[in-house]
């Protein structure tokens, strides 16, 4: 994208928003397992206690800023190396 004239932001931005939009749908497919695990689970066992949505929405948040922290530092380093070079070391 660097050679076609994309600038350093836009490839982080992109980079970035696609791995939220992964993160985000991969919570979403957690939480709704775990919540139809812990009512199966409850139902058979019975003094098991739900998930309690303040505790699972805080984790899925906490999830998804250490991901999102995670993917903007290599967003941003690689965004950073001339296309040319680094086509001429492959």
């Amino acid at each position: 994208r660097t050679a076609l004239g994309a600038s350093r932001a836009s490839l982080v931005r992109s980079f970035v928003g696609e791995t939220i939009a992964v993160v985000v749908v991969g919570t979403a497919a957690g939480l709704v397992v775990a919540l139809g695990a812990s009512r199966a689970l409850q139902a058979m066992v019975g003094t098991l206690a739900a998930i309690e949505p303040l505790t699972a929405l805080f984790a899925a948040s906490l999830l998804v800023v250490a991901v999102c922290t995670a993917a903007a530092w290599p967003a941003f380093k690689a965004s950073g190396v001339d296309p040319l070079l680094a086509l001429r070391v492959d």
